[in-house]
């Protein structure tokens, strides 16, 4: 790798476990008011929209929840397209969804991002080893938080839970350049 590296470059790259995160295509409304909460979506309509427009995107049907949205939404936008009505594939998806916004679903001052707590990965279980004390508290109760976090402290573990699912992102610079790239996988 260092050989393929020229002078005046620099290669970054992060290693994320995506069993730390929700599944959001198995997502329940609960969980995504919580997720929505806990991300710092104040409490309202604009939660209920965002958590009802989630769940019209991934359902089979064209019936619209009581604060989603459905094609009759989306088409009457200035450049209209369809629900996808099937899973979620990349979460940057998300911001087609009605209500979502870069700073949502990356985070910002205000708002912890949406990618934080989300996985499009078909997960079997959640690993608490590595979920994040935000993803913790979205299922488990306070008490169960604490315990995993004592445990994990103490130990360096909660329990024997293993991951399938990891993300790379390599970035690529030259220096002097305002290019970089990125890759995930």
């Amino acid at each position: 790798f260092r050989k393929l590296m020229k002078k005046n470059e620099t290669h970054t790259y992060t290693l994320e476990d995506e069993n730390s995160k929700i599944p959001i295509n198995k997502v329940t409304r609960s969980t995504l008011v919580k997720v929505l909460t806990t991300a710092g979506v104040e409490v309202g309509q604009k939660r209920d929209i965002i958590a009802d427009s989630i769940l019209d995107w991934i359902d089979a049907d064209n019936n619209h929840r009581l604060n989603g949205a459905e094609d009759d939404f989306y088409q009457n936008l200035v450049t209209p397209y369809f629900t996808k009505n099937a899973p979620i594939e990349n979460l940057d998806e998300l911001l087609k969804i009605k209500g979502i916004d870069e700073n949502l679903l990356y985070g910002d001052n205000k708002l912890l991002g949406l990618e934080k707590f989300f996985t499009v990965y078909d997960l079997k279980a959640i690993n608490a080893n590595t979920a994040s004390p935000e993803v913790l508290s979205v299922i488990f109760s306070k008490s169960q938080v604490k315990l995993v976090m004592i445990n994990r402290d103490k130990k360096g573990f909660y329990d024997n839970s293993t991951s399938d699912y990891f993300r790379i992102r390599s970035t690529g610079r030259i220096e002097g350049s305002p290019t970089n790239h990125t890759i995930n996988a």
